[in-house]
């Protein structure tokens, strides 16, 4: 997430933290921590003009985590829906939104710099958790499909030194299949 100035905020999901990093120099300056708050890091939206970052994460429930992107201090966290994986800034409306797997979109409304609200949990599909904004209509968009009941898992446990990723990904069943026809995009405006 760049602010437009030479400053890449990075949410380190395994780390509980944000890092800064100067694009310039191509280095990082400093790690904001919020591990205080949650853990499980996924989406990261600015609000450049007043330094506001929307830090989600998914333990020990999903919230947003609002911090000042001068000095890193939590301003407070908000209730968001389960499994958040991408957020966006709307700069017109205040508002930062967040696509949520569970099914679900969520408005927080800036009042101030210092002063949040969830504005609105809107309900979409599950796994429609990923959203784009377009700042020219105000118009957030997302898109999932209905999907078949995952494949059978071929064994029950992976074999020792299968590792964590990767080498399980066969032992749990696989990904369920879209069903044809059920692709859908949702576009949300005012």
């Amino acid at each position: 997430m760049s602010d437009g100035h030479g400053t890449v905020y990075v949410n380190i999901s395994n780390m509980a933290n944000i890092a800064v990093v100067d694009a310039n120099d191509l280095k990082v300056t400093a790690h904001y921590d919020v591990s205080a708050k949650g853990t499980g890091g996924s989406g990261l939206a600015l609000d450049a003009k007043n330094h506001v970052l929307f830090a989600y994460y998914r333990q020990p429930s999903s919230n947003v985590i609002i911090v000042d992107a001068k000095d890193g201090h939590i301003i407070t966290t908000l209730p968001t829906g389960m499994g958040v994986d991408t957020a966006v800034f709307n700069p017109n409306t205040m508002e930062a939104i967040s696509g949520e797997r569970a099914g679900s979109m969520t408005f927080i409304k800036e009042i101030t710099p210092t002063d949040f609200t969830v504005e609105q949990t809107l309900q979409t599909m599950p796994v429609a958790k990923t959203v784009a904004l377009d700042t020219k209509m105000n118009h957030v968009f997302t898109m999932t499909a209905e999907f078949g009941p995952a494949p059978t898992p071929p064994v029950a446990q992976p074999p020792a030194g299968a590792g964590d990723r990767g080498g399980r990904e066969g032992f749990r069943g696989g990904r369920a299949p879209m069903l044809p026809g059920t692709f859908t995009v949702f576009m949300i405006g005012k």
